[in-house]
């Protein structure tokens, strides 16, 4: 005689992660504020017209180009360039500032690095961000680094 033993049911733990799930925009901003409420938080940026506003800012003692894009009038997403020296050691910088604050890329794009352009995605819950990095040459100048920071645009409750 066979006896079945049922199994008990499955336990589930939710664990926490450690990292940021989510981002509702960047560094204080929310996606879709206008440009007056990004300058209250950024005075030192300057306006270029209805849909950007420019100036630079530190990121872990690097100072890239800041562009924030505004698409009627609200704030649609903020991107960071870095074309200084030392590209490869910041590129490397920023790239493992993201993995530390959001975990593994959603999206890795390497097979690309022979041409010189390597990028990641992290795709949150309304919030994409892309690292690229572009090295041409040696030449400081012609490589860079940029990361873009973007309100989901496949949600629609944004």
């Amino acid at each position: 005689m066979i006896h079945l033993v049922p199994h008990p049911p499955a336990i589930v733990i939710a664990q926490s992660s450690p990292y940021v799930q989510d981002i509702p925009g960047w560094n204080g901003t929310s996606w879709g504020v206008s440009q007056s409420d990004v300058q209250k938080i950024f005075p030192q940026m300057r306006t270029e017209n209805s849909e950007k506003m420019s100036g630079s800012y530190d990121l872990d003692g690097v100072t890239c180009e800041v562009l924030f894009k505004f698409d009627a009038g609200k704030l649609s997403a903020v991107n960071l360039k870095y074309t200084g020296e030392r590209f490869r050691t910041n590129a490397y910088r920023f790239s493992g500032l993201l993995k530390s604050k959001y975990g593994d890329p959603t999206q890795k794009h390497e097979n690309l690095a022979e041409a010189g352009l390597v990028y990641y995605e992290w795709l949150l819950q309304t919030t994409e961000i892309r690292l690229s990095m572009f090295s041409a040459n040696e030449v400081a100048a012609e490589n860079w680094v940029d990361i873009n920071y973007s309100a989901r645009k496949d949600r629609n409750d944004i």
